[in-house]
């Protein structure tokens, strides 16, 4: 466990981690960040997340809420749906999106629903 900043953790971990190592990536919601979370980013938060994720030498993955400024910020990439159960405030399934870096290699069985 770290207590860093995401960006910050990111870019020194990568210069020491394991080359079988991978980053797991869930920021705060883009739309909704404000009235879930205490400490929520800004859209210049978000794009700097982006900009530091892009120039990762270790793999990654990334869920998002899908929301047009993240499909923006990550648009040289393939972005993919994926389902899932809310239960917080009421039960319903959502959709996400979901992200890799070119190094990570997306099979069928996921149940991903790649975007066009």
């Amino acid at each position: 466990m770290y207590n860093q900043d995401a960006v910050k953790f990111m870019t020194n971990m990568d210069k020491t981690l394991p080359s079988n190592s991978i980053f797991c990536i869930d920021p705060p919601y883009y739309n909704k960040g404000s009235t879930l979370y205490t400490n929520f980013y800004q859209p210049k938060d978000h794009a700097e997340l982006s900009n530091t994720v892009m120039k990762l030498k270790t793999p990654w993955i990334l869920t998002y809420d899908n929301a047009n400024e993240i499909r923006e910020l990550y648009k040289t990439l393939t972005h993919y749906n994926f389902y899932l159960n809310y239960s917080a405030a009421q039960k319903r399934i959502g959709t996400e999106l979901f992200i890799a870096s070119p190094k990570v290699r997306i099979t069928s069985d996921l149940g991903l629903e790649k975007i066009a």
